[in-house]
């Protein structure tokens, strides 16, 4: 459906008009007394009778309560705002305060005995976004580098409060460049897996001797994200390819190999949203 724009005030101080389709007007009983949300993503404009997100969600614990650390956090990414837990057992109100801490931006904002209210009480920046990202991304690459337990089940902790952020801000807002968003999600997803899995190797103790190369090209791939250089790039998806055959032949030798050869695949996967994501493509990278 095409437009026509109509200037409206001044010169030099106009704004510009569109109208809406009568029949979708019409579909959602709206008048030129009500008001409409707008949503401005990228190059897109959305329109919709209602705010989008925002929503309440009601969750009986009873029917989640073996889920909840999927659950919860799920409708957290989703963007809804707030969320009514309804409660049957003391205990329940623990696993849900632990859930809620780690969730950046909700809190525990009403709780009786038969309920819990978790709700967004600060709202989200989008100018965070490419911070919290490189802190991600930071936070994963010391959590190679430690040497002591606590320390990486912490890093991963938090590596993960701050991915959830992200993909909530993500999904709510979208990103600058709208055809990057659902790849930006995916790069979080595939960050959140490798941490896990960087964290069960720990735990592992084994010594690999294949280990450092594999940390070295998840390191890589931060610096091509931020700094894109075909060449470098070409080699390293090259060798994680190499890497995760290798591995794989070795995975069923010791939990620690299987942690290893996941983390390499892993990589191999990010590599792929690196080159749509990296910063410093260029018209000249596809010559």
């Amino acid at each position: 459906m095409h437009k026509k724009i109509t200037a409206q005030g001044q010169k030099g101080r106009q704004s510009y008009t569109v109208t809406l389709p009568k029949e979708w007007v019409t579909e959602q009983n709206i008048d030129k007394t009500m008001t409409v949300d707008m949503q401005v993503t990228g190059d897109k404009v959305t329109v919709s009778p209602t705010q989008a997100t925002g929503q309440q969600v009601v969750l009986k614990v009873d029917a989640y309560e073996q889920s909840l650390m999927k659950v919860i956090p799920s409708l957290y990414r989703m963007g809804v705002q707030q969320i009514v837990c309804l409660i049957s057992k003391p205990e329940q109100m623990e696993n849900v305060s632990q859930i809620c801490g780690g969730l950046i931006g909700f809190e525990v904002v009403d709780q009786t005995k038969q309920k819990m209210v978790l709700q967004e009480i600060t709202r989200e920046s989008e100018e965070n976004f490419k911070t919290i990202l490189r802190r991600i991304f930071l936070l994963l690459l010391e959590m190679t580098e430690s040497q002591h337990e606590q320390e990486v089940l912490v890093l991963n902790k938090n590596c993960k409060r701050l991915i959830n952020y992200c993909q909530r801000l993500i999904v709510k807002r979208g990103y600058e460049e709208v055809t990057k968003t659902p790849f930006y999600f995916l790069l979080l997803d595939q960050l959140e897996k490798i941490g896990d899995e960087v964290r069960w190797l720990f735990l592992s103790q084994e010594k690999l001797p294949l280990k450092k190369e594999v940390f070295q090209l998840l390191r890589a791939g931060y610096r091509l994200f931020y700094q894109f250089e075909s060449k470098t790039y070409g080699e390293a998806v090259l060798r994680t390819y190499e890497l995760k055959h290798l591995l794989l032949k070795r995975k069923t030798q010791s939990n620690g190999a299987m942690h290893l050869h996941n983390i390499v695949r892993l990589t191999n996967s990010l590599y792929g949203n690196v080159f749509v994501l990296a910063q410093a493509h260029t018209v000249d990278h596809f010559k």
